[in-house]
């Protein structure tokens, strides 16, 4: 086979391979809706980074993959031709220096970890829910809440018995 034959096929599988971008323009869809399943995904990921913050390798497995799925969600926003106030305010949602609140104490951080140990379970099966695929979702009016407890746990709980 010919170098130049190979090169279609190899178009051919990554086209066919690849996870398409919903149809709709960036003007059809409810930017809000999309916001709303990023604040959910920082939310999960919070919890994870609050959680595993304790070991550093941990930490920086949680950090480096929600880079990864911040990139993915970035390119998948640009490619559907959001305006620059919109896309803005994703990257001040999404900058990495949100994952993990510094102003915790010891006490708030166990109290989210132990309201969210099935959830922290999902994350060590890689059960996390992926940034890209939940705002796709968004994008096609379709997504479902994801359901934490990061907030309820964070209040300032009463002292130990």
């Amino acid at each position: 086979m010919s170098p130049r034959k190979a090169v279609p096929l190899a178009l051919i599988t990554t086209s066919v391979f690849s996870t398409p971008v919903p149809d709709a323009s960036a003007k059809d869809i409810d930017a809000d809706r999309i916001m709303q399943s990023v604040e959910r995904v920082l939310e999960e990921n919070r919890i994870y980074a609050t959680c595993l913050s304790m070991d550093k390798n941990s930490l920086d497995f949680v950090r480096s993959n929600w880079r990864r799925m911040v990139g993915e969600t970035r390119d998948l926003l640009r490619k559907a031709n959001f305006d620059t106030s919109f896309l803005t305010l994703f990257e001040l949602k999404v900058r990495a220096a949100n994952l993990l609140d510094q102003n915790l104490s010891l006490h708030q951080a166990m109290a989210i970890c132990h309201a969210n140990e099935a959830m922290i379970s999902r994350f060590y099966e890689f059960g996390f829910s992926n940034l890209r695929q939940e705002v796709e979702k968004a994008m096609a009016g379709d997504n479902v809440p994801i359901p934490s407890t990061y907030n309820e746990a964070r209040a300032p709980a009463a002292a130990y018995p």
